[in-house]
């Protein structure tokens, strides 16, 4: 598995080691990461602003807390179950959600 492979292993923990190792990271596109199961966003930089998660197909759960981000992009195109939570996110002033009509597919909670 290489580069370009959508079978590429990326954990929740690469995410993690980038959001906290990058402090100058304003923006995390993920996209086409089929083995993504879980993502969690948790105490980012403040210069951190925006989230864009597309076409992770396997993804059932996303966390965002206590996080600056300013903009969260989710386009949602797989066939199961996905919960959203966001605790403690101040900045968050744009939230865009885009899935087919007929999946029940996002319980989104927000939290102070």
């Amino acid at each position: 598995m290489g580069y370009g492979d959508k079978r590429t292993l990326f954990s929740i923990e690469t995410v993690a080691f980038m959001l906290g190792s990058f402090n100058l990271l304003e923006q995390l596109s993920l996209s086409q990461i089929v083995l993504l199961l879980s993502l969690k966003v948790v105490e980012t930089f403040p210069v951190f602003k925006c989230l864009e998660i597309s076409q992770c197909n396997s993804l059932n759960k996303v966390v965002v807390r206590e996080s600056k981000v300013v903009n969260i992009k989710y386009d949602y195109a797989a066939k199961q179950y996905c919960s959203f939570l966001s605790v403690d996110v101040p900045r968050l002033t744009q939230l865009w959600i885009r899935a087919e009509a007929h999946i029940p597919f996002v319980n989104f909670t927000a939290a102070p």
